[in-house]
């Protein structure tokens, strides 16, 4: 009804000027669509478990996953049952949002991928976009395959072995009793449904950020820096848009489908986010009634099972037929049998909250201008778990975490699967926004978050899945080097490529190392590590042999008693490097011997053979010549597209791979698989972002390829070369430039 003007930068970033909210976010859907229409579609069908409609069988895994897992049913279930009229506004958005991107569906060419697949999408509902919240969630939770996988291990192995394979817990854990565990083939079925939806659409794995305050930075405003680490892919995840509209103004990063902004940033604040890893979820066996298997026992009365049937449509294929269960606890996501008996595995997860509302959270973070607003914000979400950190321009500094996190009976452990039938682990209450773990304007003024354990031992009692705290005690160590900064000296902490305690690593390998055994070869090698100062540039050989022989001292160290399959599922865990580093301090620990061989190996032994095994693979794959031995020739990017596994389609939409800096434990954390000796970086940053409160309008970003999903355009990988040579590119909200670029202007008939 209104004019809507959109200005196009020299890196293909929309920023758009109207006077009407809802038309403003019309042009949105429209502009968004005409970008990552594909990936927009890619997103709703993994969220909805409608995959296999265009791949085939290949991705069945994914899809019955999703079903079971109930997102988008229970995305209608919300919103059907939510009255919005108290801030009527976000669902405006989205309607108006979707309005745009159907538009763009009737009236313009589509992507040609959907001509290659040979299907046109169809229209979006809201509920689609509801359900990101499932995916987001999915993406964070360690828990959700963590806690079975230690519940098998309780079976297998001794308690000395187990307590290493423990070490995210606290260290006065208490351990349940009784110890029965259940044999379940969930992690065969939940695996390979992760894995397959990450080739579909990146999953999140990190991130880091961390705010400072006026009185530590050269501006004297606070400054924000955020750089979260998601699965490489083409195109990434993140769509990058401004927006003004009258009074209101934010620039972003969007997740495809979503209108409302991840993190970003406004002319009176700014936000950003990582994974929290606190556990929001846990994992029930349930008792069936023996003569009713319509029935499970909750609080030790018998309760009726809720089940439907989901119909997956799949390409060339007859039909699949889905039985989903819910129980009290939640959806069923396992069923093995035990003779006549069943057995059951429920998923309790605060993303099933039916007062989960991402929609407003994200919606009131770039209107938040107090403390209390930005709490305020926060609140709404139940799920994802994220740290929020946040600054504004009258010099606060926060950081919340957002969730809703439950409190189990004292002494039950929450990295196992729970007694389902006699209300014993059931949950006694959740925590109050006011009790999740915060912190306002601290005297020392930095707040740094970065996956790990909150350092302040108010919150103490949270348990998690906490990832290796290198990260997050090497940003504050950089950071504690100056009293004052500026953000160019900030890119280069941002670009950091050091191991932490890389020097302790070292210490610990040539400790446990015979030399005498090795060849000529191999001593050459150890002297390229003697001199290697942690760094993981591309030119570094020793980086090649830190993480070669890394993995196979862990393999040898855990497969014997896990088994290849077991050792694969421990690598997606957290504690498959904190177990890593505890052993090396303890190189007589039983975890060490072999339990294959008839001698009792220590890590003398173990740590000696692996590295004969990294140096003998580094020569097959690289070559007798040491110097050629570089970082950047095992660790490369792929930006892989979901139809880039075929070779003619992924030399249109691939992008890459290319040397790149960084591993998974740095601060620039381009990470690759930890179970494999495969070192393609899989993750990394999706961006990188610097904002100065004292000039929000000028800010500092960057995006892995390009703001275009759409091969044929020069925004596709324009931002490749800079992203992979540390560099940045401005965000700018400044209009009077802006107004300088290429106008599209949308009228209203």
């Amino acid at each position: 009804s209104t004019e809507v003007d959109v200005y196009f930068d020299n890196f293909g970033i929309p920023h758009i000027s109207g006077q009407d909210l809802e038309d403003s976010y019309r042009v949105f859907g429209f502009i968004m669509a005409g970008e990552r229409l594909f990936q927009m579609d890619m997103l709703r069908r993994v969220v909805t478990g409608r995959l296999s409609e265009v791949y085939g069988e290949r991705t069945l895994d994914a899809d019955i996953l999703m079903r079971k897992l109930r997102f988008k049913k229970h995305a209608m279930e919300v919103i059907d049952n939510k009255d919005f009229s108290a801030d009527p506004a976000p669902a405006n958005i989205v309607k108006a949002f979707l309005e745009g991107v159907h538009y763009y569906i009737d009236n313009e060419p589509l992507p040609v991928e959907f001509d290659i697949l040979g299907y046109t999408p169809d229209k979006f509902e809201a509920a689609d976009l509801y359900a990101i919240a499932g995916y987001m969630s999915l993406t964070f939770a360690e828990g959700i395959t963590g806690d079975v996988f230690i519940t098998e291990m309780m079976e297998k192995l001794p308690e000395d072995k187990l307590s290493v394979l423990r070490m995210g817990a606290d260290s006065d854990f208490n351990y349940i009793q009784d110890k029965k565990t259940v044999k379940t083939d969930f992690l065969e079925t939940m695996l390979p449904g992760i894995e397959q939806i990450g080739d579909i659409v990146p999953l999140f794995q990190g991130s880091n950020s961390w705010v400072l305050a006026g009185h530590r930075t050269e501006s004297g405003k606070p400054i924000l820096a955020n750089d979260p680490h998601i699965k490489f892919g083409s195109p990434h995840i993140f769509y990058e848009a401004h927006l003004k509209v009258a009074e209101f103004e934010v620039y972003g990063n969007y997740i495809p489908l979503l209108p409302f902004a991840v993190m970003g940033h406004t002319p009176y604040s700014a936000w950003g986010i990582t994974m929290a890893e606190i556990d929001d979820l846990n994992i029930y066996q349930e008792k069936i009634n023996p003569q009713n298997n319509e029935q499970v026992m909750f609080n030790n009365e018998w309760v009726e099972l809720i089940k439907s049937t989901e119909t997956i449509k799949v390409k060339n294929e007859e039909d699949i037929q889905v039985e989903v269960i819910q129980t009290p606890h939640g959806p069923v996501i396992d069923q093995t049998k035990y003779g006549l008996e069943g057995k059951l595995l429920s998923l309790s997860w605060s993303v099933y909250d039916k007062t989960n509302n991402i929609w407003q959270s994200f919606y009131e973070f770039p209107k938040a201008r107090t403390v209390e607003q930005f709490k305020r914000a926060v609140s709404h979400t139940t799920a994802p778990g994220l740290n929020i950190s946040w600054v504004n321009r009258e010099g606060d500094i926060a950081w919340w975490v957002m969730g809703k996190f439950p409190k189990l009976p004292d002494g039950v452990a929450t990295d196992i699967i729970l007694n389902g039938w006699d209300g014993k682990h059931e949950i006694e209450k959740f925590y109050s926004v006011d009790e999740n773990p915060h912190q306002v304007n601290p005297q020392e003024g930095i707040i740094a978050t970065a996956n790990y354990k909150p350092q302040i031992a108010d919150y103490s009692h949270f348990d998690g899945y906490w990832q290796p705290g290198g990260r997050y005690f090497r940003i504050l160590d950089k950071l504690s080097e100056k009293n004052k900064w500026t953000l160019e000296e900030l890119k280069k902490i941002q670009l950091d490529n050091i191991v932490p305690m890389y020097s302790e690593f070292k210490e610990q390998f040539l400790k446990g190392l015979d030399k005498d055994v090795l060849d000529q070869q191999q001593r050459k090698a150890l002297s390229y590590f003697k001199d290697w100062g942690g760094e993981t540039s591309k030119d570094s050989v020793g980086s090649s042999i830190f993480h070669m022989w890394s993995f196979y001292i862990q393999k040898n160290i855990f497969v014997d008693e896990m088994g290849q399959n077991g050792f694969e599922k421990f690598g997606h865990t957290a504690d498959y490097w904190h177990s890593f580093k505890k052993l090396l301090y303890n190189q007589n620990h039983s975890f060490w011997d072999n339990i294959k061989t008839d001698r009792v190996e220590s890590g003398f032994d173990i740590i000696t053979l692996s590295f004969r095994q990294a140096c003998q693979e580094l020569e097959k794959r690289l070559g007798a010549r040491l110097s050629s031995w570089v970082w950047g020739r095992l660790h490369k990017a792929l930006h892989q597209h979901p139809l880039g596994k075929n070779q003619l389609l992924g030399s249109l939409y691939n992008i890459g791979p290319i040397p790149a800096d960084g591993g998974r434990y740095v601060i620039n954390n381009m990470g690759h698989k930890k179970y494999t000796n495969n070192f393609t970086a899989v993750h990394g940053p999706a961006t990188r972002r610097l904002i100065d409160m004292a000039d929000p309008m000028h800010s500092y970003g960057i995006l892995p390829t390009g703001n275009s999903g759409n091969p044929f355009s020069r925004y596709f990988q324009d931002q490749l070369k800079l992203y992979h040579q540390g560099e940045y590119r401005l965000q700018n909200m400044d209009w009077s430039s802006i107004r300088k670029n290429p106008l599209l202007k949308f009228r209203g008939h």
